[in-house]
C-alpha cells in the first residue's frame, strides 16, 4: 500500500514555534514588516500619547503592517482584516499572533489619517535613497473611485429645509404625547422619579436633525467659497449655460466632502477624483491626491509641486492627456523647469486670417517631435497598468472612509501598498535594496 504525508492535528509542539518560521524568506510579507521598521512613527505615537490613558494599544507598526498587507492583498474590510489574523499566516506574522479587533483597525485607520499620508511621502523617499526613481520623465493621470455613500442620500438646499422642518415638527409631536402618557401614568400609579421618557425612535429622528443643520451649515459654507473664487458669477453662469440649466446647490448627508461625478461608464455616481504620478523608471508612484474636481484641468501643477515635496526634486519631462491641459499651470515660475508634454484639446475650425501661434499651437508642435512620441507611448505603460493592479487585480473601486481628508489617507494607503508591490519584485529585501 502507497504511504503518505500525514500529521496528527492533536501532536503537541515539542518546541515553541517562531513567527520567522511561518513564512518563506522571500515571503512580501517579511519585507513589509522590514519597511515599516524603517518608517518615522513619531507621528503616529504622538496621537496615541495626547489619547492618555485607558488599556494599552496595539503598537502603530502592528496596526499599519496589517493594514498595508491588507490593501496588498485586496482586503479593505476591517472585519475581514481581524478574521486574516487569524486564519492566514501572513498576517499572523504581521501582527506577531496578536488579533486587534475590526473596531481597532477601524478607528486606526481614521485616527491616523494625516500619519498615513506621511507615510507615503517616508515610502516614497526610501525609493529615492534605493535610487529606483530617477524623475527623468513622470506621468500624470486619475481616475474616479467611488465614494463610500448612496447618490440617493443627496439633498438640496431645499430639501433639507423641508426635511427639518417636518423633523422639528415629528419631534414636538413626540414630546407631547410623550408627556400625555406621562399625566395618564401618574395618574393611574402615582408619580415617580424617572421623568418623562420619549417613545422609541426618537433619537434616530433627533441625530437625523443634526446631521441635516451640519449639512446646510456645510452648503453656506460651500457658498462662500465659491463666492469668494467667483464673486462676479461669470463662471457659473458659463457653467449653466453650457448644462443648459440652474446649478442647484447640494450636498451628500452620508459624506459631505464627495461630488457627483460620472464615471467611465457614463453612469452618475458619488465619487472623488484620484490622482497619481508615476516614474518611468520602475513605475513608482511618486506623488497621490484625491481632488473633488470632476475634471483634471486643475490637477497638473499641484500634482507637479507634491513630486517636488515629496521628493526634493522636479521631474525633468511630464506627460499628461488632453484633459490636464493648462496654459496657465504649465507656465507657472514654480515648475520652469519641467518639460511639459500635455495633448491640448481639439483646436476649433475658424476663418479668421492666421496670427501668432498660441501657447496651445506650440505645444502641438511639441507633440508631433519623436521625443513626444516615445514618451507618450511610454505613458500608457506607466499609468494605465497602475490603476489596473488597483482596480481589476486588487479589486479597490470604492473607498471604506469618508470625508477628503479619510478619503486622501486611504488612497496613499492603496498607494504604499502598490510602490512596497514593485519594491520587493526588485529585491525580497529591503536592506539590499538600500545597499
Amino acid at each position: 500500500m502507497r504511504k503518505f504525508k500525514k500529521n496528527d492535528r492533536n501532536q503537541l509542539m515539542l518546541l515553541p514555534p517562531n513567527l520567522n518560521d511561518w513564512l518563506p524568506a522571500d515571503h512580501v510579507a517579511r519585507f513589509l514588516a522590514e519597511t515599516v521598521e524603517h518608517l518615522d512613527l513619531k507621528l503616529f505615537y504622538a496621537i496615541h500619547e495626547e489619547a492618555g490613558g485607558g488599556p494599552a494599544p496595539y503598537a502603530p507598526e502592528i496596526m499599519l503592517s496589517i493594514l498595508i498587507y491588507g490593501y496588498m492583498t485586496g482586503i479593505y474590510s476591517s472585519r475581514k482584516l481581524e478574521d486574516a489574523t487569524w486564519t492566514d499566516v501572513a498576517f499572523r506574522y504581521l501582527s506577531t499572533g496578536l488579533h486587534p479587533d475590526h473596531d481597532t483597525i477601524a478607528d486606526f485607520r481614521k485616527r491616523h489619517e494625516v500619519a498615513i499620508i506621511r507615510a507615503f511621502e517616508q515610502v516614497v523617499d526610501i525609493a529615492m535613497q534605493a535610487k529606483i526613481v530617477r524623475l527623468g520623465h513622470v506621468s500624470v493621470d486619475g481616475t474616479k473611485i467611488r465614494a463610500n455613500a448612496s447618490k440617493e442620500k443627496r439633498r438640496s438646499k431645499e430639501q433639507l429645509h423641508g426635511e427639518a422642518q417636518t423633523l422639528k415638527s415629528w419631534i414636538g409631536d413626540a414630546i407631547k404625547q410623550s408627556e400625555s402618557v406621562d399625566e395618564e401614568e401618574d395618574q393611574e400609579f402615582g408619580k415617580g422619579n424617572n421623568g418623562y421618557r420619549l417613545p422609541n425612535g426618537f433619537k434616530t429622528p433627533e441625530q437625523r436633525a443634526e446631521v441635516i443643520e451640519k449639512a446646510l451649515k456645510e452648503l453656506e459654507q460651500q457658498r462662500r467659497e465659491r463666492e469668494k473664487e467667483d464673486p462676479d458669477g461669470k463662471k457659473r453662469r458659463a457653467r449653466e449655460a453650457k448644462k443648459g440649466g440652474h446649478e442647484t446647490e447640494n450636498i451628500n448627508l452620508t459624506d459631505f466632502d464627495s461630488r457627483t461625478m460620472m464615471f467611465r461608464n457614463g453612469v452618475f455616481d458619488e465619487g472623488y477624483n484620484t490622482q497619481i504620478v508615476v516614474d518611468d523608471d520602475h513605475g513608482i508612484i511618486v506623488a497621490a491626491d484625491v481632488s473633488q474636481n470632476g475634471g483634471d484641468k486643475c490637477e497638473l501643477l499641484p500634482m507637479v509641486l507634491q513630486v517636488e515635496n515629496n521628493t526634493g526634486w522636479l521631474p525633468d519631462r511630464v506627460t499628461a492627456d488632453a484633459g490636464y491641459f493648462s496654459e496657465s499651470q504649465m507656465k507657472d515660475p514654480r515648475v520652469k523647469t519641467v518639460e511639459f508634454y500635455v495633448k491640448p484639446r481639439k483646436q476649433k475650425v475658424t476663418r479668421a486670417k492666421p496670427t501668432k501661434p498660441t501657447f496651445g499651437d506650440c505645444m502641438r508642435e511639441r507633440m508631433e517631435s519623436p521625443v513626444a512620441q516615445v514618451l507618450y507611448r511610454m505613458r500608457m505603460t506607466l499609468v494605465e497598468p497602475a490603476f489596473g493592479a488597483i482596480k481589476q487585480a486588487r479589486g479597490f473601486r470604492q473607498f471604506k472612509l469618508r470625508g477628503i481628508q479619510g478619503v486622501k489617507a486611504e488612497w496613499s494607503l492603496v498607494c504604499i501598498a502598490h510602490n512596497l508591490k514593485k519594491m520587493f519584485k526588485l529585491n525580497p529585501r529591503l536592506e539590499a535594496l538600500l545597499a
